[in-house]
Order: structure tokens, then C-alpha cells, then sequence
């Protein structure tokens, strides 16, 4: 299957089709503005994005994975990034296995751990914490390893160096948690503290990898958007049926993919199991069981989280975490899952081998062909001339045909517009499309999309769009969170559609505050449509741009 995989990416490349959201107009782009400008390494260099943001605000330097898309060109450093992240998962939950296993079953049923660590290493997570993700049971195994080894120094090194494969917002907060939980547990049970020196040292390694990001939290006096972050909470019929969505297939960022298949088939397994125990009075706290209340735990977490029931327990008690997104511990459900149907497996082989292997080969089938989260190479055959393939894929989606990455960046056709209107760094704004187009061309933008930047400027962009946002009703949107500062159109957020692409270029008016753009040094407006109402605004059209390679039809702007 990783041949497969990779035979596709390798004949398709950039005509590959890779999620767009919170993903090419988010940290894959990040990196490339700051290859731009020799910014990344910097400590607080100027960005050329939302008017100009600080280095301290992207991503770190000291992240292997982050070092990977720096140094290679983008798509081949996604791409190795990918292959790398199934290797390292399957590696890792391979060591976590034979560490908690006893030496006889982890032999006897190795064939299974092999399949069920595929498994979780090839689930369609948000590719920017790629290998945060895979990397759980890694960290999981290097705790075992030293509160058993506690005098062995590797074993520190280990657990010291583990946060530059990690991410701080996303996990490492959880996983520090989580320790000191258990530092406490330990205390109290065993009257020991083996884990304190591995918990300041995996805290130091965060300190060091993210320093930028401590920085800008805790010493930093600028005002961001995230001190005027109020999103809606959910009413509680909706929290619980995400609740239930969470529990069974994960979120965007941590698909899961257990609904139609794992899911049920675990359910049958527990109460099954259960009542043999029953009967045969056994503990009811077994591992299958601890295992699915960790992941019922996490999941409710985010209940609890969304309906601001628990977030407004820790803006009380503690401010600091206020803005923590204590929904992301259902991202550890992705392992859990998986050595929840491992211990499924297991179970089914005693009876019989082939049935195991038939649970295992379906799942494994589930997650590598389903067009769904951040899957690129489901969705690049969703692309493909295989009229088998399409057929299959429509009736699952019907909107297959979705911007390959090369057609999103559409790099051919971005610098033969600069050369052709001399181009020189001029700050400019992107409607009908995404910013981070532009910006990934090293076209500085006053719109973009980031979670932290200074809330000056997003009164400086709400002043620039007032009357843009209120005409297609997403001022509210942006007023509560206003994490993308985008210029919305007719389809309220630009599309990667390929049928929307085209519809979005019909001819639309622009309502835009063009004193506040010239106080802003606003000078271009690239337009995937024509903007019918120049006269008003002020602007003149340099030009119309189209290229074989492209989906865009890009209209070029001026102010006069």
C-alpha cells in the first residue's frame, strides 16, 4: 500500500490534489513566506502578510519536521514529510507494544501490532503536526522506558530531544499534563518521583523548540485577536452529537475513521468481553475497558470545552490557559482507537486467525481509500481518468474535482503577472480567492490568515471591510474570531472547487474603504473575476492573466 501511495504521488507531484484547509493557506505557507525572505531563523523579523507580522508568530526552526519543508522544495518536502510520518508511527506504536506486552505475546501476536500500528500511522491527520501525532506512543514508550530505567542517561536525552517532533499548543501542553498527573499518582501510591527529572526536561525541550511562541504568550505586551476571542458555545443537543462525531471518527485535524466499521464492531467486542468477565468475576478495570473510558473521557472533554462549560471553569481558576483548546485531547484517540481494536484482534485470533486479519485488511482498506480529513491520495484518485475510480468516488462525493497543488499556487502564472506589472513588494489584497496565493508567491498581502496576530489590525482590516463583510453577513464571523482576515465574495469563503472556481468568476462589485486601503499602502487588488464597480473605487485594470496550468483567471488592479 505505501508503494501504491507512493507510485501516485510520484506520477502526479503537484497534480497531486492536497487539502487545502488549514493546510496549503495555512503552516505549509507559513514556511514558504518565510523561505521568501530569509526570515526563518530570525527571531522577529517582518513577515510580509496581514500588513506585517512578526517572526515570533510562526512556526519554529527547531521542528524536524518544520527543517524538512524549509530545506526541500514544498511539494517534495510534503510528500517526504508524509512517507516519513507512517514510518515513525509505525515505528513508534511497534516500540510502545513490545514495552507494556510481555516477551511472549508481543512475539505471538506481532503480525497484529504491525497491521493495527499501520493502521494509526496512516490516519488523514492535519498534516502540520504530522508527526506530533505518530509520535504518542514514542513519547509513551520513553516514559516507560525511564520510570523502569531510572538511572540510564540515553533515556533522558531521549525524552529531552522528543518536542522537536512534537507540537506545544496541539500536544505537548496534553502530555505534560498528563505527566504530572501521574507524578502525582505516583507520589501518592508508590511514594516515588522517578518521572520529575524527565518532566522538567521534556518541559525544558518545549521551552527551547517553541521559544518564540512562550515568548509571545508570556512576556509579550501586544495586544492579539485571541483577547477578544468569543465564539458561540454550542447548544447542548448539537455539543452532544459532536460529542458522539468526535468519539467516533475524530475531528478534521485527528480523523479517527472508527464510525462505519471499528466502532461498532468494538462495541459488540466490550460488552461481549465484559460479561465473560463477568461471569468468570474478573476486574471490570481492564485494559480494553480503561481504553475506551480514556477515550470516552477525551472526547467528552471537548464536550465540555465547546459548551464553554469548562472554559469558563479555567478563565476563573486559571487565566493563563484560558485560550488553550482543551478539545484537542481527543487527538490522543487516534492511538487509543487503535490498541483498542489491536485488543479486538487479539481477541478474535484465539477463535480465528483469518477472521483477525479479514478485520484488520477492512480497516486498513477503510482509512487509505477514504475521501475524507487530509487523505490526498484518496482525493488525488478522485481526480484521476479512471472512470471506475470516478464513479466509486462520486457516489460518495459528488464534487470531485478539487485544485491539484500545483493549480492552487499556480506559481507559473503569479510571475509572469509580477515581471509583467514590475512587481516590487507592494502591499496588495486577493478577492475571489486566497491570500495565501498570493503570499505563497511573495506577493505581500493586508489579508491572510493566522490565529494571533495583533488586534490593532484586525480593527485596521474590519475598518477596511466593514461594508464587504456586513453585505454578505460575515462581520459577526469576524468580529468573535477573525482568524481568517479574508475579503469575502458572492461564495462567502474562496473555494478550491473547481466547479465553484470557475462560477466565482463572473463579474461581482467590490465594497471596500479604499482611504483606509491608501492609508494601508494598499496599491494592487488581484481579482479571480472582474470587479464591475473601478469607477467607485478608484482603481484601474492593468490587465487580464490566464495560464494552461491554472484554474484562475486573474484580474490585476491599481489604485489610480
Amino acid at each position: 500500500m505505501i508503494l501504491l501511495q507512493l507510485i501516485v504521488f510520484l506520477y502526479y507531484r503537484g497534480g497531486s490534489v492536497v487539502k487545502v484547509h488549514d493546510n496549503l493557506d495555512w503552516a505549509i505557507h507559513f514556511i514558504k513566506l518565510m523561505k521568501n525572505n530569509n526570515s526563518f531563523y530570525s527571531f522577529d523579523a517582518n513577515v510580509n502578510f496581514l500588513n506585517g507580522v512578526s517572526r515570533i508568530k510562526l512556526p519554529s526552526n527547531i521542528s524536524v519536521q518544520n527543517l524538512i519543508y524549509y530545506y526541500m522544495p514544498t511539494i517534495s518536502g510534503y510528500f517526504t514529510v508524509y512517507f516519513l510520518k507512517i514510518f515513525i508511527g509505525l515505528f513508534s506504536y511497534i516500540l510502545l507494544l513490545k514495552e507494556v506486552f510481555d516477551k511472549d505475546r508481543y512475539q505471538k501476536y506481532f503480525n497484529f501490532i504491525v497491521l493495527t500500528g499501520f493502521m494509526f500511522a496512516m490516519l488523514p491527520t492535519l498534516p502540520f503536526t504530522y508527526f506530533a501525532n505518530v509520535t504518542i506512543p514514542l513519547i509513551a514508550y520513553l516514559l516507560v522506558r525511564t520510570y523502569k530505567q531510572p538511572k540510564k542517561v540515553i533515556n533522558y536525552v531521549f525524552v529531552f530531544l522528543y518536542p522537536t517532533l512534537s507540537h506545544l499548543m496541539n500536544y505537548g501542553l496534553f502530555i505534560c499534563g498528563a505527566l504530572f498527573v501521574f507524578l502525582i499518582y505516583d507520589l501518592i501510591k508508590n511514594k516515588s518521583l522517578k518521572l520529575l527529572p524527565a518532566f522538567f526536561l521534556i518541559i525544558m525541550g518545549y521551552l527551547i523548540v517553541e521559544y518564540r511562541l512562550v515568548y509571545d504568550i508570556f512576556l509579550s505586551d501586544i495586544p492579539t485577536i485571541r483577547d477578544e476571542f468569543n465564539l458561540p458555545a454550542f447548544n447542548s443537543s448539537k455539543t452532544l452529537f459532536q460529542w458522539f462525531v468526535l468519539l467516533v471518527n475524530g475531528d478534521s485535524h485527528a480523523m479517527i475513521l472508527a464510525k462505519n466499521f471499528v466502532f461498532p464492531i468494538s462495541m459488540i467486542f466490550l460488552l461481549y468481553y465484559n460479561i465473560k468477565k463477568y461471569k468468570n468475576k474478573h476486574k471490570l478495570l481492564n485494559p480494553p475497558n480503561l481504553i475506551f473510558m480514556l477515550i470516552a473521557f477525551n472526547s467528552f472533554c471537548m464536550y465540555l470545552f465547546y459548551s464553554y462549560i469548562l472554559h469558563d471553569i479555567i478563565d476563573k481558576v486559571i487565566p493563563v490557559l484560558a485560550d488553550v483548546n482543551f478539545g484537542r485531547m481527543q487527538h490522543f484517540n487516534t492511538l487509543l482507537w487503535y490498541i483498542l481494536l489491536l485488543y479486538l484482534v487479539i481477541f478474535v485470533s484465539k477463535k480465528s486467525k483469518i477472521a483477525a486479519t479479514i478485520i484488520c485488511v477492512v480497516q486498513i482498506m477503510i482509512i487509505i481509500f477514504s475521501p475524507y480529513g487530509y487523505n490526498d491520495f484518496a482525493n488525488t484518485l478522485k481526480q484521476s481518468d479512471n472512470s471506475i475510480l470516478q464513479k466509486v468516488y462520486r457516489s460518495i462525493d459528488a464534487e470531485t474535482a478539487y485544485l491539484t497543488f500545483d493549480e492552487y499556487y499556480s506559481e507559473v502564472l503569479f510571475e509572469e503577472i509580477k515581471e509583467d506589472i514590475n512587481y516590487n513588494g507592494e502591499w496588495s489584497v486577493a478577492f475571489k480567492m486566497k491570500p495565501s496565493v498570493l503570499s505563497y508567491n511573495d506577493i505581500s498581502t493586508l489579508d491572510g490568515h493566522l490565529s494571533h496576530y495583533r488586534l490593532s489590525y484586525k480593527n485596521d482590516f474590519r475598518e477596511l471591510c466593514k461594508e464587504q463583510m456586513e453585505a454578505h453577513d460575515m462581520l459577526g464571523d469576524f468580529d468573535y474570531w477573525g482568524v481568517r482576515a479574508y475579503i469575502p465574495s458572492k461564495s462567502n469563503r474562496p473555494s478550491t472547487s473547481k466547479y465553484v472556481i470557475d462560477k466565482m468568476q463572473v463579474g461581482e462589485e467590490l465594497l471596500l474603504n479604499m482611504d483606509k486601503f491608501k492609508s494601508l499602502d494598499g496599491r494592487y487588488i488581484f481579482s479571480n473575476g472582474e470587479i464591475l464597480n473601478t469607477d467607485s473605487l478608484g482603481i484601474k485594470l492593468l490587465d487580464v492573466y490566464w495560464h494552461d496550468v491554472s484554474k484562475y483567471k486573474i484580474y490585476v488592479y491599481c489604485v489610480d
